[in-house]
C-alpha cells in the first residue's frame, strides 16, 4: 500500500490553481483564492509546501543513499527549473511580441518587461541566464533555482542540528527585514519581486516540519487553548482581507481594511507568515485525510496538478499572459472571468492527460519487465 500522503498533492495543486487565478488581471475568482481571506495568498502556501516535499523526498534519498545521490537528483530537479525559466522567457518574448504586432499594441513588450530582451537580445542574455533579468510572471522561478542549489546542504545541516538550522535561517530573514537585503535585477537595479534571502525562511520551516521534533507541535495545534484564539484572528484577518477585496470589485460595498498594515510581500513581511501559518494550521486540522479526498473526482483533479507542478505552473504563467493581454488591450471582467475559468480547466484537463501518459509508461515498463 503507498505511504503517499495525497493531501499534499492536493494542497500543493490547489496553491498552482490560486496563483494562476491570481495572476490573471480583475479576475472575480480570485475572491476565492487564499490572498481575498489572508495577509499572504498562495505563493506562501506553494513555498512551504515545496520545502516540505523537498525535505521529505530528498531527504529520504539522503539518509539512503547518501550525499552525492540526493545531491544529484536535487540538481537535475533544479536543473529543470532552470530550464523552464529559460524557455518561458523565450515563449513569452515570443507570445507578446506576436501579440503586440497583431494587436498593433507594440508597448505590450515594454509593458511586460520584455523590451530590453526582445530590443537587446544580446547584452540582456547573460543577465537572463544569471536569473537577473525576470520579467513579468517570470520572478518565482529563479528563486527556487536558488533554493534547490542551496538544498543539499540545508538537508545535511536540518538533519544534524533542526535549531540551528532554522535559527540561521531566520537570521537571513531578519537581515532582510532590518537593512533590507536582495539581489538586484537587470535593468535598472531594482530587487527579486520575490526576495530569496526573505523567502527562503518559509521554504526551510516548511522542511523542518518534517523533522520529529517538530512534529510534536501537533498536539497543541489541536488544542482547544491554540483553536479559538486562531478562529478568532483568522476571522477578523479575513474580515479586512475579503472586504477589501470585495471593494476592489465592486466599489459601492464597504472595505473594513481603512489602514496601511506591513504586509509588503517581496520582503515577506512577518504579518504574512502569522496570517499564513495560522491558515494553514487550522486548514491541516480540518482538512479530510487523504483517503477521503481521493473518493472526490474534484480532489483527484487537483491532485493531479501538484503531481506535476512544474509543467502546471509554466501552462499557467502563459494562460495569464493572455488574460494580462486581453485586460490590457480590451479591459472587461466578463472576458476575465472566463479566462480564469476557462484556463483552470485547461490546467485540470493538462494535469489529468499528464497522469494518464505517466499511468501508461508505468504500465509498459512493468510489461516490458515481466
Amino acid at each position: 500500500m503507498s505511504t503517499r500522503d495525497h493531501r499534499i498533492d492536493f494542497l500543493r495543486g490547489l496553491a498552482l490553481l490560486m496563483i494562476f487565478i491570481d495572476h490573471v488581471p480583475a479576475d472575480v475568482l480570485s475572491l476565492f483564492s487564499l490572498r481575498s481571506y489572508g495577509f499572504s495568498d498562495a505563493a506562501e502556501l506553494f513555498f512551504f509546501i515545496s520545502g516540505y516535499i523537498a525535505a521529505l523526498v530528498y531527504g529520504g534519498v539522503l539518509r539512503q543513499r547518501g550525499f552525492v545521490a540526493a545531491a544529484l537528483r536535487i540538481y537535475r530537479r533544479g536543473a529543470q527549473i532552470y530550464a523552464t525559466q529559460i524557455v518561458l522567457l523565450v515563449l513569452l518574448v515570443i507570445a507578446v511580441a506576436l501579440a503586440g504586432v497583431a494587436l498593433g499594441r507594440p508597448w505590450l513588450l515594454d509593458h511586460f518587461g520584455l523590451e530590453s530582451f526582445a530590443a537587446h537580445p544580446g547584452p540582456t542574455l547573460i543577465p537572463a541566464l544569471l536569473l537577473r533579468y525576470q520579467p513579468t510572471y517570470l520572478d518565482i522561478l529563479p528563486v527556487y533555482v536558488v533554493l534547490f542549489a542551496l538544498l543539499p546542504f540545508l538537508l545535511v545541516l536540518l538533519a544534524r542540528d533542526l535549531w540551528l538550522t532554522l535559527g540561521l535561517s531566520f537570521a537571513l530573514y531578519l537581515g532582510v527585514q532590518r537593512w533590507g537585503w536582495s539581489p538586484h535585477t537587470y535593468p535598472g537595479g531594482g530587487v527579486w519581486y520575490f526576495n530569496p534571502f526573505a523567502w527562503q525562511f518559509l521554504f526551510v520551516l516548511g522542511a523542518a516540519f518534517t523533522r520529529p521534533s517538530l512534529l510534536r507541535l501537533k498536539a497543541l495545534l489541536h488544542s482547544r487553548r491554540f483553536l479559538v484564539p486562531a478562529l478568532i484572528a483568522v476571522s477578523v484577518i479575513a474580515a479586512l482581507s475579503f472586504s477589501a477585496a470585495l471593494h476592489g470589485f465592486f466599489g459601492t460595498t464597504p472595505s473594513l481594511y481603512v489602514f496601511d498594515l506591513p504586509v509588503v510581500k517581496a520582503s515577506l513581511q512577518p504579518l504574512r507568515i502569522v496570517s499564513f501559518l495560522l491558515l494553514a494550521a487550522l486548514g491541516w486540522r480540518f482538512l479530510p485525510d487523504g483517503e477521503r479526498l481521493c473518493r472526490h473526482a474534484a480532489a483527484r483533479a487537483v491532485m493531479n496538478c501538484g503531481r506535476h507542478a512544474l509543467v502546471i505552473f509554466a501552462a499557467g504563467v502563459l494562460l495569464a499572459a493572455v488574460g494580462e493581454i486581453c485586460w490590457q488591450v480590451a479591459p472587461s471582467y466578463g472576458l476575465q472571468a472566463l479566462i480564469g475559468a476557462g484556463g483552470t480547466g485547461l490546467l485540470l484537463a493538462l494535469a489529468a492527460l499528464l497522469r494518464h501518459l505517466a499511468t501508461q509508461r508505468r504500465l509498459q515498463a512493468a510489461s516490458v519487465r515481466a
